[in-house]
């Protein structure tokens, strides 16, 4: 069974940076406001924008997410790209010596070019979500590199291609095929486990 992901607040929480009083206070603010959570936080200078986001960034890690639907509220957008994020709905995934954005669609492949010129991103890593998106990139932009299933090499971009965050807060993508091989294998397994527990 996974586990459900974490709440922002409870991972900030276990990192020490926030009480349970800080919590609180800012749950009722979010109650009056609507606001996000780790933005009231951020805004009472409890944390910085880089924690918030690697929070949220964090609640990925438990489970393998779907690319298709995988986005990214304004605020968070906001902490990894700052004003980029009114113009782009692209996920920033990574910031660090190499950055890793999702893009899901064409109106969206210019960040590329903005984080370039303005963040001076290293190396820049770009998971799509079509087959049409991957080609463009390609095409366009040829200094930024498509993301690579973990098992097989090919590039991201299917909407059922899948996303975690390893242990060392790096993406790590897995391609719909081998993910499924991945699920019946394990599956698999699973059976065999049982079978063999049972008594005779």
């Amino acid at each position: 069974m996974t586990c459900p992901a974490p709440l922002i607040g409870e991972i900030l929480l276990e990192a020490g940076l926030v009480t349970q009083d800080d919590i609180k206070e800012a749950l009722k603010e979010q109650r009056e406001t609507g606001a996000l959570l780790g933005e009231i936080l951020r805004r009472r200078g409890l944390v910085t924008s880089q924690q918030v986001w690697k929070a949220w960034v964090t609640q990925l890690a438990r489970k393998y997410q779907v690319l298709g639907k995988l986005e990214a509220p304004t605020a968070v957008r906001r902490l990894a790209f700052g004003d980029l994020a009114e113009h782009y709905r692209a996920v920033p995934l990574m910031l660090e010596d190499v950055t890793v954005i999702l893009i899901k669609t064409l109106s969206d492949m210019p960040i590329i070019e903005d984080l370039d010129v303005f963040y001076e991103a290293q190396k820049l890593v770009v998971a799509t979500t079509s087959p049409r998106l991957l080609a463009h990139l390609r095409k366009a932009y040829p200094r930024a590199h498509p993301a690579l299933c973990c098992r097989c090499s090919r590039p991201i971009c299917h909407p059922l291609d899948r996303i975690t965050i390893g242990e060392d807060n790096k993406p790590i993508f897995i391609c719909r095929d081998c993910y499924d091989k991945l699920s019946k294998i394990s599956g698999v397994f699973r059976k065999e486990e049982t079978h063999q527990e049972e008594p005779s």
